[in-house]
């Protein structure tokens, strides 16, 4: 059974949607990350979020927790949720920075590395479903066209169009 019959496809767009491509991304990263939370949290008592903040803390131990939100792309409160969490359940500890008392470094624990190695199975798996859905051709040219799009997210997140060319579009207010 190929993986597109595996699933309901009843809430996916269609090709001649007008969904811009910034609404699709933003469609399946709230789907797939909630369901990815919910995945982490079942089988590994954290969600998605402490789930990122190991993998990041995996490949770069030792980060504070401003180099870890722009890491992640989250803000503050949530990645020192996170962070907190992760320190209950013995998965990082945490030091005041010797540079800027006002920062925490965080660093994963050893059994931190091994849930991080445990979740990249999973993550691995998820991984290669996914790649079902496509031909090899087309996944890797999915890759390349998502690495790009990432590269180019500073440049995207600071566009500013100027919205005075849509001024008599807009409702006016009664």
């Amino acid at each position: 059974m190929t993986a597109e019959a595996r699933i309901k496809r009843h809430d996916a767009p269609d090709q001649n949607d007008p969904a811009t491509v910034l609404a699709l991304i933003g469609w399946i990263d709230n789907k797939l990350s909630a369901a990815t939370s919910a995945l982490y949290r079942e089988r590994f008592g954290i969600g998605i979020t402490e789930r990122r903040v190991l993998l990041e803390l995996t490949r770069n131990n030792d980060l504070g927790i401003t180099r870890l939100c722009e890491i992640i792309g989250a803000d503050k409160s949530s990645i020192s949720r996170a962070v907190n969490q992760l320190e209950k359940l013995g998965l990082v500890e945490t030091q005041i920075s010797q540079r800027d008392k006002r920062n925490k470094i965080v660093g994963a624990t050893a059994q931190g590395m091994r849930l991080t190695r445990r979740i990249n199975q999973v993550s691995d798996l998820r991984d290669a479903f996914l790649n079902d859905f496509f031909t090899k051709d087309e996944a890797i040219t999915l890759r390349a066209l998502l690495v790009r799009l990432h590269e180019n997210v500073p440049a995207i997140v600071a566009y500013r169009p100027n919205l005075s060319d849509f001024a008599s579009s807009q409702p006016r207010p009664r």
